[in-house]
């Protein structure tokens, strides 16, 4: 993006510069009609043939020095005027310089943000595929044998690490990538306003070469020589800064030596050199020279540049080869297996981090490195105890939320079945009251009718007889 920002800025400046230069040869043409003319007027006053009038005489030689005074004004102007241009034009160096540094700081910046991105992906990839593996032994287990809660409630805890560490990982690639946005936005700024003071230092120095030509014209032919070499050095030093800035430009004002064009390119194609002989892409796997050239990702490049990254990724290999070897004759396997299993791995990932950052002085910065390291090793043992008694902790409680929830099964059973009991109960005790109000009412019924037929019976009641 900023490669082409800043070739689409260096056409526009190449037109712009085409269009002043062709007005300056414009200017030019009418300033040296004006000139040319100018001189033949000085040469008239100058080498004008006196009168014999002694008043007309000296009324000649007072206004020839009168335009001749006036003449030298005009230069003092001229070259007060260069040195203020040339002061203007050395701040505006100042200022391209400083605001270079900026780049090469963003630079910078940009260059540890895309490692550390590239290393939050490997570390990643690694502890996730770990967890998954884990997670699907776990899985096989439980599907051969009896169903066992603590499988079953880790198989749950690797489910919620696994997500866990997914959104950590987004998130601090989201950071990364504000980070990167910023710094972006700050290149840009840099940029434009580099790109500003340049066309301003273009313009000044046209202008200084206007100024030149004038001088020369007003100050004669005989001092023409005198101003061209008390100003070919200043001007030479000024194009060749305009020079170098112009290229700068079309690079998008960096600095980059052959490392970082490497390193550029091939971030450009998603890889990154991260460790010895391998390249690491975008998803955090490391891959070798072969498999990204049969991934087709080193396609279309160019053939030197190819050379070049496979003879960076062959040096490595090469290197570290001879040193192995050196260090394997003067020391025992036992001395070997014990550098390797204490050293090997923040080395390797000191060395790595140190040839991607490149810090002024390495030695101090790796010094500092496996000091936090060390720190950060310490902390993550601690860390580990604390989350193994946690763990501890949560599977005891597990088991006794377990069984606390069989016992709470079991005894929601039990209720379950005296409510069922009591309401069969009352659903019985509710059917024989209905039947016993229907067989009332069906007596009732029969007796009313037994009425209606045979009429009032005035007798004895029942159980009494009569007496005469």
């Amino acid at each position: 993006m900023a490669s082409k920002f800043s070739k689409d800025r260096a056409t526009k400046l190449k037109m712009e510069i085409q269009g002043i230069n062709q007005i300056t040869k414009i200017f030019y043409n009418v300033k040296n009609e004006i000139i040319s003319k100018f001189e033949d007027t000085k040469r008239q006053i100058r080498y004008y043939n006196q009168q014999k009038n002694y008043d007309a005489k000296l009324l000649s030689i007072v206004t020839r020095e009168r335009i001749i005074s006036l003449l030298d004004r005009d230069i003092s102007q001229i070259q007060n005027l260069y040195d203020v241009i040339v002061q203007d034009l050395d701040h505006i160096k100042r200022c391209i310089e400083q605001h270079i540094s900026i780049v090469e700081k963003t630079e910078l910046v940009s260059n540890i943000l895309n490692y550390k991105m590239y290393e939050i992906r490997f570390d990643f990839r690694g502890q996730f595929d770990k967890l998954k593996e884990r997670q699907q032994k776990l899985i096989d287990v439980s599907k051969q044998g009896e169903e066992d809660p603590k499988t079953a409630l880790e198989i749950v805890e690797i489910t919620d690490e696994l997500s866990k560490l997914e959104e950590d990982h987004q998130n601090e690639l989201d950071s990364i990538k504000e980070q990167k946005i910023d710094a972006q936005k700050s290149y840009e700024r840099a940029v434009q306003v580099m790109d500003d003071y340049l066309e301003k230092m273009s313009n000044g120095f046209n202008k200084l070469l206007i100024l030149i030509e004038a001088e020369k014209s007003v100050s004669g032919d005989s001092k023409s020589s005198i101003n061209e070499s008390k100003f070919s050095a200043e001007i030479e030093r000024l194009k060749s800064d305009i020079d170098k800035y112009t290229q700068l430009q079309t690079i998008g004002w960096k600095m980059l030596y052959p490392e970082e064009k490497i390193s550029e390119l091939l971030q450009q194609r998603g890889l990154k050199i991260l460790q010895p002989g391998l390249l690491i892409n975008e998803e955090g796997v490391a891959i070798s020279y072969n498999q990204a050239k049969n991934s087709k990702l080193l396609d279309n490049l160019d053939p030197n540049m190819m050379k070049e990254i496979k003879s960076a990724l062959q040096e490595n290999d090469v290197q570290s080869e001879p040193s192995e070897e050196s260090a394997y004759s003067k020391m025992s396997s036992e001395d070997v297996n014990y550098l390797k299993e204490h050293l090997g791995k923040p080395l390797t990932l000191a060395l790595a981090e140190i040839t991607a950052i490149q810090p002024r002085d390495p030695i101090h910065y790796l010094a500092h490195w496996l000091f936090k390291y060390r720190y950060n090793q310490q902390t993550e043992t601690v860390n580990s105890m604390e989350f193994d008694i946690l763990n501890e902790k949560r599977t005891q409680l597990a088991r006794e939320k377990w069984h606390k929830f069989v016992e709470d099964e079991a005894k929601a059973a039990v209720i379950d079945m005296i409510v069922q009991a009591e309401q069969i109960a009352i659903m019985n005790e509710l059917r024989r009251i209905e039947q016993e109000l229907e067989a009332n009412e069906e007596m009732e019924n029969y007796d009313d009718e037994a009425r209606d037929i045979l009429g009032t019976y005035n007798g004895p009641k029942t159980g009494k007889t009569t007496l005469n």
